[in-house]
């Protein structure tokens, strides 16, 4: 407080000048601006401004969180004049509050639009978790599917004519065309509907195409 002590009455000034910043005339060229700023020096809770005030506070002794407090009190009551020796030169106690309300209103906005942005990136990574999980548990079930088929058709010990039919089936539903070409042609397309319905067990038909169970 010593080393502040020669520079008290400069510090107290500028306090000063920041609450009559806030609640003082102002021409309609600077009033948004120095008001505004005004604002955010004397009641924002934390960040530079609030750092500042905290600073000057302490060099004149006064406490910069009992400071923002009572400018607070003042910005949310109903009175219509600052309390105590200035308020004769304070008169736009409104022009002030009516700041503070939209300040206020739009930190509100801000923290609701944040909050539905998080909201938002968490219903895509949940969508993105599920998207995964499916994709995955499909790949699984596919991959048994083939292995149970590839066990099938290995019990049955098939010819080599027979083991090109069944790896047309393996890898989906064919028509008796369809497996007339795996086959290059060696067998007609009466003998592959014989061949069929003799593996009627393990192989079912959908519409005109042929599938392993």
């Amino acid at each position: 407080m010593s080393e502040a002590a020669p520079h008290w009455n400069m510090w107290f000034a500028v306090m000063t000048r920041a609450v009559n910043d806030l609640f003082g005339y102002h021409t309609k060229e600077s009033a948004e601006l120095e008001r505004s700023e005004a604002l955010s020096f004397l009641t924002d809770e934390d960040g530079s401004w609030a750092r500042r005030r905290n600073e000057i506070g302490t060099l004149i002794g006064i406490d910069g969180g009992l400071i923002r407090e009572k400018i607070i009190a003042i910005l949310e009551s109903d009175d219509t004049e600052v309390p105590g020796a200035y308020r004769e030169s304070l008169k736009h106690v409104e022009d002030a509050r009516l700041m503070w309300h939209k300040q206020i209103a739009k930190r509100k906005a801000a923290h609701e639009e944040r909050k539905r942005r998080a909201q938002i990136a968490a219903a895509n990574r949940a969508g993105l978790r599920i998207a995964r999980d499916r994709q995955l548990a499909e790949e699984k079930a596919a991959a048994a599917l083939l292995a149970r088929r590839l066990e099938m058709v290995a019990r049955i010990n098939p010819s080599d004519r027979d083991r090109l039919l069944f790896t047309a089936l393996i890898d989906g539903g064919k028509t008796v065309r369809e497996l007339g070409f795996a086959v290059d042609g060696e067998m007609g397309f009466d003998a592959i509907q014989k061949w069929l319905k003799k593996r009627s067990d393990i192989i079912e038909t959908r519409g005109a195409r042929y599938y392993l169970k």
